[in-house]
């Protein structure tokens, strides 16, 4: 087996730059550091979305998906460098969309907003909806063990060797 060098960590202009001219590109493999510093790019942007559109909770939803699109690509590619399909994050985001568009439909946020903090009104509230609140729960709890998964995926060590995706981004052989 031959020996690999490990090739410098991207910095945030260079990882930027790399991960936006791949964003249709779901084939290959992404470095963690290109992975990290475009999703963190993402998610001040899905923030900022979110707070701009607070005022319309479907079209926050809808801007907030389209935001999210972006980090698909070099989400799909981080986890194909540690050998994993790229089905992960799809599923993911799949149940992202579905349990906050579930959330959005049936407005039941506004309403919480609106008992404005009244424990009474909140406590009718929760025993009124009941079936929706579970599905709710149950939805976000799914969601966020296969996200959890993807984060703890996305945070380990590329293989060093070639592997069905391509070759290392991080690692050349001497």
């Amino acid at each position: 087996m031959s020996n690999y060098k490990m090739i410098p960590t991207l910095g945030l202009a260079d990882a930027i730059k790399l991960a936006s001219g791949r964003l249709m590109d779901f084939s290959g493999r992404s470095r963690r550091s290109e992975f990290w510093w475009w999703m963190l790019l993402v998610l001040i942007l899905n923030m900022v979305v979110g707070q701009v559109l607070a005022f319309n909770a479907w079209l926050s939803f809808i801007a907030q998906v389209l935001v999210m699109c972006l980090g698909l690509s070099v989400t799909a590619r981080r986890l194909q460098d540690t050998g994993r399909s790229a089905v992960w994050v799809y599923v993911s985001f799949a149940l992202g969309i579905l349990s906050n568009g579930y959330t959005a439909s049936t407005g039941f946020a506004e309403r919480i907003m609106a008992v404005n903090g009244n424990a009474d009104a909140m406590m009718k509230l929760f025993e009124s909806e009941s079936s929706t609140l579970g599905t709710i729960g149950l939805l976000s709890v799914v969601n966020m063990v296969v996200s959890l998964l993807v984060i703890i995926f996305c945070c380990m060590d590329g293989n060093a060797e070639p592997n069905q995706y391509g070759e290392s981004p991080k690692y050349v052989a001497e």
